[in-house]
């Protein structure tokens, strides 16, 4: 069961969600900004106030803020420099992630052939995607695959959970990933192919949606006994 201040936590994380999808729908884009750079602030505070000290909740925390610069930085994502700033600072928090996911579970020898499927779909869906949008990103090619490797590799690390953490934790932190990286690939097709207004409001949904199920995936993780490692 959650505690009250956990709710009372998850409710403003929810509130501001709302204000940052409402001034993206309503194009409202101070809105939206406003809010944008709240969200994970909250986020991290929320770690800070309910998960142990351990190693792993600080790559979690190392994660959140790379995060929220990137999200500061792709505030101004048309100008080219800021957009591979903000680019840079979600590859850390790639691989934060990756770092969590790993010490917190990741283990190819039990139910390895189901969880190497499940990669091996990732992996061509991403690369159907990579096809469509690396040939209209010009010079920012090489920096696009680069950042889908460690994207890709963070999905693939939050699969091999399987089996290693409780199924709730598992479930939740590959909805989160896989919301992730559909977020990310959204930001890539709508910057390089074609730019639809309403892409960016699904963006931030599934970006908002990924981080607190990231996060709540940690937390269930904790919460059943497993060692924070």
């Amino acid at each position: 069961m959650h505690s009250n201040k956990e709710q009372r936590v998850w409710a403003v994380y929810l509130i501001v969600a709302v204000f940052q999808l409402a001034g993206e729908g309503l194009g409202l884009d101070w809105l939206a900004e406003s809010f944008k750079i709240l969200l994970m602030p909250t986020l991290v505070a929320y770690l800070l106030a309910f998960t142990p000290q351990s190693p792993t909740r600080i790559t979690m925390l190392v994660a959140l803020i790379g995060a929220w610069l990137g999200d500061c930085f792709l505030i101004y994502g048309n100008e080219t420099n800021y957009f591979l700033m903000g680019m840079a600072a979600f590859f850390g928090t790639q691989l934060f992630y990756i770092i969590t996911f790993v010490k917190t579970g990741t283990n190819t020898k039990i139910y390895k052939w189901p969880k190497m499927l499940a990669a091996v779909v990732l992996l061509v869906l991403c690369g159907v995607s990579l096809s469509v949008i690396i040939p209209k990103s010009g010079e920012l090619g090489l920096f696009l695959l680069i950042y889908s490797a460690v994207l890709i590799a963070m999905g693939i690390t939050a699969i091999l959970r399987f089996g290693k953490t409780s199924q709730a934790s598992f479930l939740v932190t590959v909805i989160g990933a896989l919301l992730f990286i559909t977020s990310d690939t959204l930001i890539a097709f709508l910057k390089f192919v074609i730019d639809l207004e309403p892409g960016h409001f699904l963006v931030m949904l599934t970006y908002i949606s990924a981080q607190g199920l990231i996060v709540y995936g940690y937390r269930l993780h904790i919460r059943k006994g497993s060692p924070a490692s």
